[in-house]
């Protein structure tokens, strides 16, 4: 691989990507932000992203949760109190797993991945996310607000989906870790 000055980033002095070295965290940036310009995508992908997008490109759909705030006296009420959740640990708590979700939301927004709450994983067990801190703060902050008079919110239920790799998705990883 030549350098020639449009592939060479102007920051910190480097000269651009060896062939043989690993690429400097300014040239993988530069080249990624380089690369999805020629794609008309209006960003980059951080490295949190990319890291996710790998995860999802290795296998099929990967479960995703949301929480959401029902009532006993009420059938058709319902509020998504938090969504996109992904948990990955049972020590997972409300600031994790919110951070998790902002990505995810982000890669959505974007149109590298899809969520899909009516089609869960087959054979997806909850039971980490049931476990998870983040879940039983949010029981524990529905039945203390289903205490309150007048207030309707007084059921914590967890629905599973699904999250799946768009093409748009797959390129933008593989522009990501070619730069």
């Amino acid at each position: 691989m030549q350098n020639t000055e449009s592939d060479r980033c102007d920051q910190n002095g480097c000269s651009g990507p060896v062939p043989g070295n690993p690429l400097c965290e300014s040239c993988r940036l530069y080249l990624t932000k380089k690369s999805v310009e020629k794609r008309n995508l209006p960003f980059p992908l951080t490295d949190e992203e990319a890291e996710l997008l790998g995860k999802l490109s290795s296998g099929g759909a990967t479960p995703v949760s949301r929480f959401v705030m029902g009532s006993s006296r009420e059938d058709d009420l319902e509020s998504v109190a938090l969504a996109p959740v992904v948990v990955r640990g049972p020590e997972d708590d409300v600031e994790t797993v919110k951070k998790l979700g902002e990505i995810i939301t982000s890669l959505e927004d974007r149109g590298l991945i899809a969520l899909d709450y009516e089609s869960p994983v087959p054979g997806f067990d909850d039971q980490m996310v049931r476990e998870s801190a983040a879940f039983a703060t949010f029981e524990e902050a529905v039945e203390e607000g289903g205490k309150r008079p007048g207030f309707l919110f007084d059921t914590a239920r967890l629905d599973s989906g699904s999250i799946t790799l768009t093409d748009d998705g797959a390129q933008a990883m593989l522009d990501y870790y070619r730069g």
